[in-house]
């Protein structure tokens, strides 16, 4: 017994020395041209103001291929898609729950919306709330004024641009509007908001405090998304316009209704997918509040994703999650927490679920210095003013798989340099590993 005991503290002191030596603020664990490769990116005078960190291991043995200031913090960027992916891929739910629903014989239906991002969503064209929502002369929603609309950290002066609209528990068209100048006409959808164009020398596409849109700096051809903003009476009046006549009444709360039933949308990996290949901030911030909602947590403007999701949380690292597409300069964690978390969910989540929703090598936007690696490399992407971030999987040639992280803050020069460098290292270890 006592031989046992000290075998297990013996391991603990050893488990214990490994964490702290791999986060030393400048250690590097690699050897021969792996070592050669980085030390050749990280002392290259071009990034001498960069702060760089960059863990990878490989997943079966737990073996650690690099280290380097790996347990500091850093801005994530859309690097913070991979713990909503995981917390989207580890829901009970396969496909997302839109609304619960219930109805009586006078053509009355009521409906309890769960923050589904894809209804009327251009690049969704199955719509099953909206169909069953046509056969009904009046739907009752009930409101939810808890949802903030931004998180914390965002950007005022980004209101106006499509990737930052607002959030809400019943989302229309991805609470964006298109606007496509054609021979100096400008079309809008939905045509809706025909009437509210104007003509105005105004710096921004969008009014601050109202659905009044301004194109005058598109170019012919261009189409651009603004959001819109999506008060009670906005969605109604888009709903109704959609469905023809069909009337909408906001509601405070339900008496009790009988035969509520469940409408599922879209499989959640398909709009993983598309939140993943185009980095869509929208899809990401709305599947968390889908998911929350789902799960029976009441989302208000102190919820975090931290609450939300615990299981995502190792006390080990110190880190910030702040919202679910990472467009908050309040997120904070370490490219060693990064790795932990694409450790955990390789292990738990089935491997052909994982690799089909991350970008590869080649794929639609991912950087062109990684085209060589192909498909042996599947990441994400995170990038903002002074940031750049890669973590996914790199599968080597001797077909280990490999958990990486590569957070870089503080850049103020050309990113492509920067990307040429993280891939030189991530090539070396694909060929010789």
């Amino acid at each position: 017994m006592q031989g046992n005991a000290f075998k297990a503290y013996l391991y603990f002191i050893i488990i214990l020395l490994f964490f702290l030596v791999s986060c030393a603020k400048q250690h590097f664990t690699a050897k021969g041209k792996v070592k050669k490769a980085l030390r050749a990116w990280v002392e290259n005078p071009a990034f001498v103001s960069a702060n760089i960190g960059v863990q990878i291991e490989e997943i079966e043995t737990g073996k650690l291929f690099i280290s380097y200031q790996a347990c500091k913090n850093f801005i994530p960027a859309s690097n913070i898609k991979i713990l909503t992916t995981y917390a989207a891929l580890a829901s009970e739910n396969d496909s997302i729950l839109t609304a619960v629903t219930s109805s009586d014989s006078n053509g009355h239906v009521f409906l309890i919306p769960y923050g589904d991002p894809t209804f009327l969503h251009s690049n969704f064209p199955d719509q099953k709330l909206f169909q069953y929502l046509n056969g009904f002369d009046t739907i009752h929603i009930l409101e939810n004024n808890t949802i903030s609309k931004y998180s914390p950290g965002w950007a005022w002066e980004d209101y106006d641009k499509g990737f930052m609209p607002e959030l809400n528990v019943f989302p229309i068209y991805g609470n964006n509007i298109t606007l496509l100048k054609k021979d100096d006409k400008t079309n809008i959808n939905p045509p809706y908001f025909t009437d509210s164009i104007i003509d105005h020398s105004f710096p921004f596409r969008r009014w601050f405090d109202k659905n009044m849109f301004v194109p005058n700096k598109i170019k012919n051809g261009v189409s651009v998304t603004v959001p819109f903003i999506p008060k009670k009476e906005t969605m109604a009046a888009l709903l109704m316009d959609t469905l023809k006549q069909t009337n909408v009444v906001w509601e405070n709360e339900y008496s009790d209704h009988l035969g509520w039933k469940k409408i599922y949308s879209h499989p959640v990996d398909s709009v993983l997918k598309l939140m993943m290949y185009k980095s869509d901030n929208f899809l990401a911030e709305q599947l968390l509040i889908n998911i929350a909602l789902t799960n029976g947590v009441k989302v208000t403007p102190e919820t975090s994703p931290e609450i939300c999701f615990p299981k995502l949380q190792n006390s080990n690292y110190k880190t910030r999650w702040v919202d679910g597409s990472g467009l908050s300069r309040y997120n904070l964690c370490s490219p060693a927490y990064l790795v932990y978390i694409l450790k955990d969910q390789w292990k738990k989540i089935p491997h052909n679920r994982i690799l089909s929703v991350f970008p590869f090598g080649g794929s639609k936007g991912f950087p062109d210095e990684f085209y060589y690696l192909g498909k042996h490399i599947f990441a994400k992407t995170g990038s903002m003013s002074n940031v750049f971030c890669l973590s996914g999987y790199l599968l080597t040639k001797k077909e280990k798989v490999l958990a990486f992280s590569v957070m870089v803050n503080g850049y103020t020069g050309d990113t492509s340099l920067l990307k040429q460098e993280m891939a030189k290292v991530l090539t070396t270890l694909h060929k010789k590993y």
